[in-house]
């Protein structure tokens, strides 16, 4: 049986975080050890502790150094701890591989988690995350403490995490193993040879190597290409190799519109309708002179989002030096079009039945 104590986290001189724990988790006498022998496998919802304190690193990745350090103050004394970790679904933890226990704060986990508990039912909470709606059940053990034991699952995603964001970078002293002495003795004569002439190219120097330019060099080829699979690329050789590529230059490819199209279709009439793509509303026009198509997103079907959408539609033709005189639409948009008019100048509605207004897109996609 476990032996709970009362500890507290102060806040010390150097500002370090102030916590409450109910269970002592560094020192814990147990009178049967089988019964506690899983307790590192296991993580514990505590309702009288204000730190989530974490031991196996199955359950969390992404360990670091924290800001403020904690000091954990129980009856067996006082105990520092500088570290935190990141638990998949849950967020950041304290850490501590000497911790016997892994502790959920009831009061930490309430923030992004409905909990419920209805002993009438079976005697267990069950923690529901807010956005996902999983629901993680903390049954009551032996002891009477609320534990929730991760499937294998659980520790296989959190062990690929930790590869996925693990960068593999191999040593010199690595990559020397497989070689003979004799030949690492040669690939550093390879490479104070290559300082001596002046870090030419790669292909550079295995020409001159091929071509016997210098005379009587014990080296060869293969001894280049070992070099370069043991240091990797020379740093004296890439500098001032490595240069900035040119960046493509900004070409405006917008066309000018002839001025006799501008002059001879002036003032445009346009025919507007609300389409739907997969339930999502859009304002598509088309005018009947130059028959230029514009699709808008509406960000809602009132009298705002048509106003901005028409907005948008506007600006196009006015850039273009084209003015809209009249805008042709059902006799549906009459109750939203009427605001939204009122804040357009020299733009005239003409509402028409939708029968009529059909007949007239087609018209203007025809011809």
């Amino acid at each position: 049986m476990a032996n709970m104590q009362c500890g507290e986290v102060k806040e010390s001189e150097n500002n370090e975080s102030k916590q409450w724990s109910s269970l002592q988790c560094y020192e814990i006498v147990h009178n049967n050890s089988s019964n506690s022998s899983n307790m590192k496998d296991e993580i514990l919802l505590d309702n009288g502790s204000t730190l989530d304190l974490f031991s196996n690193a199955e359950f969390f990745t992404d360990i670091k150094v924290a800001n403020k350090p904690m000091e954990l103050h129980t009856n067996t004394g006082t105990k520092i701890n500088n570290h935190k970790a990141h638990v998949y679904g849950f967020g950041e933890v304290w850490f501590d591989e000497n911790a016997i226990a892994n502790i959920f704060s009831l009061k930490n986990l309430l923030i992004n988690h409905h909990v419920k508990f209805d002993s009438e039912k079976y005697n267990a909470f069950d923690v529901i995350n807010k956005e996902t709606k999983k629901l993680v059940q903390f049954i009551a053990n032996k002891d009477g403490l609320y534990v929730f034991t991760p499937p294998q699952s659980f520790r296989d995603s959190n062990l690929k995490t930790m590869v996925s964001h693990t960068s593999i970078v191999k040593t010199v002293k690595e990559n020397m193993q497989g070689y003979t002495a004799k030949q690492i003795q040669l690939v550093d004569c390879t490479r104070a040879l290559y300082h001596n002439i002046g870090t030419p190219s790669l292909k550079n120097f295995k020409g001159i190597v091929k071509g016997n330019l210098i005379k009587n060099l014990p080296i060869s080829v293969e001894d280049i290409e070992q070099a370069e699979q043991i240091y990797g690329p020379d740093l004296y050789g890439l500098k001032g190799k490595a240069t900035r590529t040119t960046p493509k230059s900004v070409v405006n490819e917008e066309i000018e519109i002839p001025s006799e199209l501008i002059s001879k279709n002036h003032k445009l009439d346009l025919c507007i309708d609300v389409i739907y793509v997969c339930g999502i509303p859009f304002l598509a026009s088309i005018d009947t002179q130059i028959k230029y198509q514009c699709v808008v997103y509406l960000e809602s079907c009132e009298s705002d989002g048509f106003y901005k959408a028409i907005d948008a539609i506007l600006r196009k033709y006015n850039k273009a030096r084209f003015t809209v005189a009249m805008i042709h639409s059902d006799r549906e948009f009459k109750p939203i079009m009427n605001n939204v008019i009122d804040n357009m100048e020299d733009v005239v509605m003409n509402y028409a039945n939708p029968q009529i207004m059909c007949r007239k897109l087609k018209e203007v996609f025809i011809h």
